[in-house]
């Protein structure tokens, strides 16, 4: 974990990762914590924070602050950031919802099932409608002759704001495709928002699937949820 004693603020095009590791035998549901308890995060216009994902092992990023601010341009993105696609040795995309691999690949699988492919099914539906905390899986290889990655599943964006989280940016966790005319996309992947109050304006919120191919399925779209602990229309 990374717990910090001051606010998280990134300017001037700031790029930031964040690298989960494998979540076995530790006992906890997340591979990596950014630990802002009473501190706020702000990503300025043009600066993007990259939540990854574990490729094999789907340990993800947890992400808790006090409050967080993200103005028009900025962005927490986890596009291709999820479970591997399909490689040589290990056709079919990792993940509960990996696409399947023959000659062509299948899209990966989470909120929508994956696309199939002309040899191959896409991966089955998976995960939590009310809690997603799993990346999307990745896509099916290609297999015979020159074996070619299926595309990457998109990452979680898993975020708990104890105060207003104000979204006017981007939050983005979708799947990807590779260029090949026969592989699977990965699937879109997961954003879970707790929060006490959301705000914002023309913000975007995206956990879409890779792109089908010629031969190859797209990905089933992600899973997103969010929470808000306090209603002030309630008031």
């Amino acid at each position: 974990s990374l717990a910090l004693a001051g606010n998280l603020v990134m300017t001037n095009g700031a790029r930031v990762y964040l690298y989960a590791g494998p979540t076995n035998g530790t006992g906890l549901t997340y591979g990596g914590l950014l630990d802002l308890t009473n501190r706020d995060l702000f990503v300025s216009t043009n600066s993007i924070l990259y939540p990854v994902s574990h490729p094999t092992n789907g340990g993800s990023v947890r992400i808790r602050v006090n409050q967080l601010t993200l103005p028009p341009g900025a962005q927490i993105n986890a596009n291709g950031f999820g479970w591997s696609g399909g490689v040589a040795g290990h056709g079919v995309g990792y993940g509960p919802g990996g696409g399947g691999s023959n000659v062509r690949g299948g899209g990966g699988g989470y909120g929508g099932r994956g696309g199939n492919g002309t040899d191959a099914i896409g991966g089955a539906s998976c995960g939590s409608l009310t809690t997603p905390l799993q990346p999307g899986s990745g896509g099916g290889a290609k297999s015979g002759g020159a074996n070619e990655p299926g595309g990457y599943g998109g990452g979680l964006l898993w975020i708990e704001a104890a105060s207003t989280a104000t979204v006017s940016g981007t939050l983005s966790a979708s799947g990807v495709s590779v260029a090949s005319d026969s592989t699977g996309g990965g699937a879109g992947g997961g954003i879970y928002l707790i929060c006490s109050l959301l705000s914002g304006s023309n913000g975007v919120l995206s956990a879409n699937g890779g792109a089908g191919t010629a031969y190859g399925g797209g990905g089933g779209g992600g899973r997103i949820a969010i929470y808000m602990t306090w209603h002030p229309w309630d008031d």
